[in-house]
């Protein structure tokens, strides 16, 4: 579908209808809907990530989460730019809408898993001020390989001090 909801693009049936614009456009994915989702990094932090299709990247795609334009905040996962990450500034946001920068019709909405008892959309709040602490300093068990693990500085010598 041309400017709308392409979720459910692998659904076959067409209620007696055949129109060949229809199918061609259904065809045309922005993102990955599986991959497309909330990732809980720690328990303060969140992130919806974005997997864009072959050909797509937020150079040229503009994001949306719940009508709000994210794009400038996207970060890039991977070399490529075809994963890219936006820590949540909302407790739980409804849905990622991509529009092609080239053609404005062209556009998918994905749903993302909220929370059961998430309540009522609130739109996020865009800033230029890191939301994320610098550093994130934790304690578990470490394994006895990994203890007596030796470290190697920039060059590859081994690194007696810190």
């Amino acid at each position: 579908m041309v400017g709308g909801d392409v979720s459910n693009a692998g659904n076959t049936s067409n209620n007696g209808s055949s129109s060949n614009t229809g199918n061609k456009a259904e065809a045309v994915k922005l993102v990955n809907e599986a991959r497309t989702k909330i990732i809980d990094a720690t328990s303060f932090q969140r992130f919806v990530v974005v997997n864009f299709e072959k050909g797509y990247t937020k150079d040229n795609t503009t994001v949306y989460v719940d009508g709000v334009d994210i794009t400038s905040e996207l970060t890039p996962v991977d070399k490529e730019g075809t994963i890219v990450k936006w820590e949540v500034s909302n407790l739980n946001p409804a849905e990622v809408k991509v529009v092609s920068k080239a053609d404005n019709k062209l556009s998918q909405t994905v749903k993302l898993n909220r929370d059961a008892d998430a309540g009522k959309v609130v739109a996020p709040v865009l800033t230029t001020e890191a939301k994320s602490p610098k550093y994130i300093i934790g304690y578990g068990k470490v394994a006895v390989w990994d203890y007596y693990l030796s470290n190697y500085d920039d060059e590859g010598k081994l690194r007696y001090k810190p």
